[in-house]
C-alpha cells in the first residue's frame, strides 16, 4: 500500500472516530452537530477517491458516484455551525443553506444506483471524470461565498466578545479562520496541480491531497472537542434596570470584597447570576458606568491587581507568567498587552521602576 493511501486511511478512520465523538458529545445548548458533520464530510470524502486508487476501485469504476464529496455540503455546515456557536442560528431562517448539499447527495445516489444497476456503465471513464470535475468546479462560487459570509460573522463575533467575556482565550475562533484559509489554499493548489498549465506528476498530486486533507481533520476535530467546553454565548434575558448609577457602584462593590476578577473565565453571564442582573442590563451599565466593554472593564481590575504585586517585594519571585496567572490572566500575552495599554510601560519595566525609586530613596 503507498504511503499516501496509509495517510488516507488515517484521515478517514480518526476524522469518522473524532467527528463520531463530537456529534455524541452534543448537548441541547452546543452547537457539536454541526461541527461533527462538517468532520465527517472531511474525513468522508477521502473515501471515493481512495477507493478509486485501490484494485477494488479499478473493479467498479461507479466508485466515483459515491456520495461522498459533499462539495456544496461541507462550508454551508461550517457557516451553520458558526452562526449557532455565536447564538444567530434558527432552523426556520438558516435550514434552507443545507438544500444544495441535499441535492448533491440525491444526484451522485441516483447516478450510483443507475450505474450499480445497469449492464453496462452509464458513461464512459473521461465522461464520468467530467461530471465530478465540473461538480467540482460549480461548488467553488458557493464555497468562495460561505467562506465570505464566515469571516465577515468572526468579525461580528469578535466585537461582542469584547462586551461580554473578560477572557477571550477559546473564543475568538481563529481556528476556523485558519481553518478556512487552508481549506481555500488546499483547494486552489489541488485545482491547478490537476487543470494547471504545468503538469504535475499524479503521485505528488495524490500525496499532497492525502496529507493536507489529513492534517486539516485532525486540525479542525481537536480544536473542535477543545472548543466543546466553552460557552460562547447565553440568551439574552428579560429584566429592567431602575438606577445604573447604583447598580454600577455595587457591581464594584462586589468585585473588590469576593475578587471575582481574579477568575480567569469569570463571563458576564457569571457576573451577572452573581449580582442578579441579566446579561443585557449589565453589559449596558457597565458600558455606561465605566465608558468601557466588559473585557476591559475587568482587566482593569486585573491590572491593579497586577500592580499590587509587582509593588510588594514579596511578590520578587514570581515570573510574569506567575503574576499574570495570579492577576487572573489566562496568557502572558494578554497581561502585558493590557498592562502596557493602561500602564504605558511593560509589567518588567513597572518592576524595574520600583525598584530604581526604592533604590533613589
Amino acid at each position: 500500500m503507498t504511503f499516501a493511501n496509509i495517510v488516507s486511511l488515517l484521515g478517514l478512520a480518526q476524522g469518522i472516530l473524532l467527528g463520531g465523538f463530537i456529534l455524541l458529545a452534543h448537548r441541547r445548548d452546543r452547537p457539536a452537530y454541526f461541527l461533527g458533520a462538517f468532520i465527517l464530510t472531511l474525513s468522508l470524502r477521502i473515501l471515493p477517491f481512495l477507493l478509486i486508487r485501490l484494485p477494488f476501485g479499478a473493479a467498479h469504476p461507479s466508485i466515483l458516484y459515491l456520495p461522498l464529496y459533499f462539495w456544496f455540503l461541507g462550508m454551508p455546515l461550517l457557516y451553520l455551525y458558526c452562526r449557532r456557536l455565536t447564538g444567530l442560528f434558527t432552523w426556520k431562517k438558516d435550514g434552507i443553506h443545507l438544500l444544495p448539499g441535499a441535492l448533491e447527495f440525491i444526484s451522485l445516489s441516483i447516478l450510483y444506483a443507475l450505474d450499480v444497476s445497469g449492464k453496462q456503465p452509464l458513461f464512459s471513464p473521461e465522461i464520468q471524470r467530467g461530471i465530478i470535475g465540473t461538480i467540482t468546479i460549480l461548488a467553488i462560487g458557493p464555497a468562495a461565498y460561505y467562506s465570505y459570509l464566515i469571516l465577515r460573522l468572526l468579525e461580528r463575533h469578535r466585537d461582542y466578545l469584547l462586551s461580554y467575556y473578560s477572557n477571550l482565550t477559546d473564543r475568538k475562533l481563529g481556528w476556523i479562520r485558519h481553518t478556512l484559509f487552508a481549506l481555500i489554499g488546499f483547494a486552489v493548489v489541488y485545482t491547478l496541480m490537476v487543470y494547471g498549465p504545468l503538469p504535475v506528476n499524479p503521485k505528488i498530486r495524490i500525496t499532497f491531497g492525502a496529507v493536507t486533507n489529513t492534517l486539516i481533520v485532525y486540525y479542525v476535530a481537536l480544536h473542535g472537542i477543545r472548543q466543546l467546553g466553552t460557552r460562547l454565548r447565553a440568551s439574552p434575558e428579560a429584566g429592567a434596570v431602575s438606577d445604573h448609577e447604583r447598580i454600577f457602584r455595587e457591581v464594584g462593590q462586589y468585585l473588590e470584597s469576593t475578587k471575582a476578577y481574579l477568575d480567569p473565565n469569570l463571563t458576564l453571564f457569571d457576573l451577572g447570576k452573581r449580582v442578579q442582573q441579566s446579561e443585557r442590563n449589565l453589559s449596558r451599565i457597565i458600558n455606561t458606568g465605566s465608558g468601557q466593554n466588559f473585557n476591559t472593564y475587568i482587566n482593569h481590575y486585573r491590572i491593579r491587581a497586577a500592580r499590587r504585586m509587582l509593588s510588594d517585594p514579596g511578590y520578587d519571585h514570581f515570573t510574569m507568567e506567575g503574576i499574570a496567572a495570579e492577576a487572573g490572566f489566562n496568557t502572558k500575552t494578554t497581561f502585558y498587552q493590557a498592562f502596557k495599554r493602561e500602564n504605558e510601560l511593560s509589567p518588567a519595566a513597572y518592576r524595574r521602576h520600583r525598584g530604581e525609586m526604592s533604590e533613589a530613596d
